[in-house]
């Protein structure tokens, strides 16, 4: 049970990712369209271009324009993660190996 958060959520960016919740948004509007065609009353059709989650669904997540920019750090910062530091073979030692004061 301590991790049913974390499963749901990846649950849920799984089925937002591979497009299944959109198929399965589409599948309810055209449910819709075949209840209203089924009526006998005249009604008008059923347009998906005012559906706000349907635009939501099928938006892109990330702006095109921000893609290169973030590779292009993410493989900034896994090449400065590559580089081990200078080695200084001349180390300063700061302690002195000393006795202390001496005894009387």
């Amino acid at each position: 049970m301590r991790r049913f958060g974390a499963i749901l959520l990846v649950l849920a960016f799984a089925a937002l990712g591979s497009g299944l919740l959109l198929h399965l948004h589409n599948a309810a509007h055209a449910a819709e369209h075949a209840h209203v065609e089924g009526d006998q009353h005249d009604h008008p059709p059923l347009d998906t271009r005012g559906c706000d989650l349907h635009g939501k669904l099928s938006l892109p997540m990330l702006s095109a324009g921000f893609t290169p920019v973030l590779i292009t750090l993410g493989l900034l910062i896994a090449f400065l993660t590559q580089l081990t530091p200078a080695w200084n073979p001349a180390f300063a030692h700061v302690r002195l190996e000393c006795r202390g004061p001496p005894a009387c």
